[in-house]
């Protein structure tokens, strides 16, 4: 059958969107881990990328997704778990090759996770409604941090 995209709801589109960017970021974490990128550099990119994109996206995820499904659903409790740890991560006050890789790691699964399983699952639970609300609160992806940025 092969791999065949997900169709997404148009309200689910940005959010999709920034986990592409995310799948993008774990691709570019492999690659300066393999060209030996100082982890510090890698650190101050990755704080940057929590700042400007992730950690409004959890949030929006959390008030306006996993909200659809209820606090109690089993995915929801997985997702919240893994946004609960990229958090740890994310704010780690050293970034290691341990922490680093961790990072990638993690990030990538929960992606993949959300994208597989929590948005299916909430095209089919949602009202129009909540769809609509959450197509105003995140109408629009965030904008991809320049590598750049951390570089002096």
């Amino acid at each position: 059958m092969g791999n065949v995209p997900l169709k997404r709801d148009h309200a689910l589109q940005s959010l999709s969107k920034e986990h592409h960017f995310a799948l993008l970021l774990c691709w570019e974490i492999r690659r300066w881990m393999e060209a030996d990128v100082d982890c510090v550099k890698i650190g101050g990119y990755l704080t940057q990328m929590w700042i400007q994109q992730l950690d409004a996206h959890f949030l929006v995820e959390e008030k306006y997704v996993f909200s659809i499904l209820g606090a109690q659903h089993p995915h929801v409790r997985k997702a919240a778990a893994g946004h609960r740890a990229l958090r740890r991560l994310f704010q780690s006050r050293e970034f290691t090759p341990k922490v680093v890789v961790a990072i990638e790691e993690t990030l990538e699964k929960h992606v993949r996770f959300e994208e597989r399983v929590i948005f299916p699952a909430v095209r089919q639970a949602a009202t129009e409604q909540q769809l609509k609300e959450l197509l105003e609160a995140h109408e629009a992806p965030a904008d991809e941090v320049p590598w750049e940025t951390n570089i002096d």
